[in-house]
């Protein structure tokens, strides 16, 4: 069977978390990947194994997310002296 090759948007898409993220794991070896003339592949198979064996990194879910954003202090208002710049 012939491997399924993504590239890095595509990795991080399926993966719901950032580039930056992916490449982070990627350093501490945590996802499997290749380089390909001077661009990170990874496989579809690689990516699937990994989530079936116990070194799957820890990627906190979109709800979770969410709930930390809800979680958070509200924004600062904008000053009346500066106002609203976002008018």
């Amino acid at each position: 069977m012939q491997d399924t090759w993504l590239d890095a948007d595509q990795t991080a898409q399926s993966l719901h978390i950032t580039k930056a993220t992916l490449y982070k794991l990627v350093r501490k070896g945590r996802v499997p990947a290749t380089k390909v003339h001077g661009k990170w592949r990874f496989t579809r198979e690689g990516i699937e194994d990994l989530f079936e064996s116990s070194e799957a990194p820890t990627i906190p879910s979109v709800d979770a997310r969410i709930g930390e954003m809800m979680d958070a202090p509200p924004a600062t208002p904008p000053s009346p002296e500066l106002g609203d710049a976002r008018r």
